[in-house]
This record gives structure tokens, sequence and C-alpha cells, in this order.
């Protein structure tokens, strides 16, 4: 169970014994069996003991999600780490949207957004916009598809990054179907 007390948050089992020590700032919750702390005003990441597996060097964190990547950012450029704490994205980024289900994420550098695969290769040129995660962010294709925004309209791509309509551009738009 998560504890605060005395302004230092930490973790206790059911018979009431400290799991996680309370030296951290903050702790969020677990995610892929790793536990993201912030200590002496950065962050990184720590096993269910409390043992530290991925260094306090990041300014800002997110999750890791079932593609087993985590965005952080240092020096207000984002990047993609693994589990490891390997870099899996360079810390060059504006913006990154790592979906908690997909296996393509989207950079943003220089205003505009490129696709990725999980190991950090470029799959598009940086022509986007914006690209549309739904509500949750769970996903950036749903059934197949997904949403960027060139300029003021918006297109629908499928998973090889082609418009699937050939008068594809929109200026509203939303996805075809819940999911399946």
């Amino acid at each position: 169970a998560y504890a605060k007390n005395k302004g230092k948050e930490f973790y206790i089992n059911p018979k009431n014994e400290i799991v996680v020590p309370p030296i951290y700032e903050e702790l969020a919750l677990f995610s892929e069996g790793i536990l993201c702390a912030k200590k002496k005003g950065k962050f990184g990441f720590i096993n269910n003991e409390g043992k530290e597996i991925i260094p306090f060097v990041y300014d800002y964190p997110s999750y890791f999600w079932q593609n087993k990547l985590c965005v952080v950012s240092k020096n207000k450029k984002y990047g993609v780490i693994n589990l490891k704490g390997e870099t899996v994205m360079d810390f060059v980024y504006k913006s990154i949207k790592n979906p908690r289900k997909d296996n393509i994420l989207a950079a943003s550098l220089n205003d505009k957004y490129a696709f990725f695969d999980i190991t950090g290769k470029r799959l598009t040129d940086y022509s986007y916009d914006d690209v549309i995660c739904d509500s949750n962010c769970n996903y950036l294709f749903i059934n197949d598809v997904a949403i960027a925004k060139k300029g003021y309209k918006f297109t629908l791509i499928n998973k090889l990054f082609s418009p699937i309509f050939e008068n594809n551009e929109f200026d509203s738009i939303s996805v075809f179907d819940t999911f399946s």
C-alpha cells in the first residue's frame, strides 16, 4: 500500500512492513514491475524492494507501457528509454506520444511529427503537424487507421503510412468505430 509521512512517500506490505523506504519526494504506481520515484528533484525507477534500477537523472517521467518503453525528459527535451534504462530514442524531441498499447510512437522535432517503431527506427518523414491518440492515449492506430494533421486539415493513414482515401483531407474527422 502507498503511504506518506513527514513529506516522504513509501510503500508498505499487508504485514505493515516497509518495502519501499520513505526517502522519496514522489512515488507513482507500479508499471511493468517497476516504480517511478522522485529523489532530490530528479526522477528514476526502482523495483518493488526499493532498489534503484534506472538512475535518478530525469526531469519528467511517464510510465512504462505494454511496449516496455517510457518517455522521459532531460533538459527540456524528450527521449525514450527501455526497462534497462537504455536510450531507445535520443533526447532531442519536443514531444513524444507513446501509446499504452501500440508498438508505434510519434515524435515531434522542429514542430513536425514522424512515426517510429519500438526500436527507435524512424518510419516516416517529419511531415505531420500533429498525430492524434485516442482519448486515453491507448492507441495511435484504431482499427489500423491513424489520424494525422497537416496544416489545418486532418488525414487518415494506414499502418503503411499511406492515405486510406483518394480525397483524404478533412476539416474534422474521428475514427471509424470503437475497438472491436
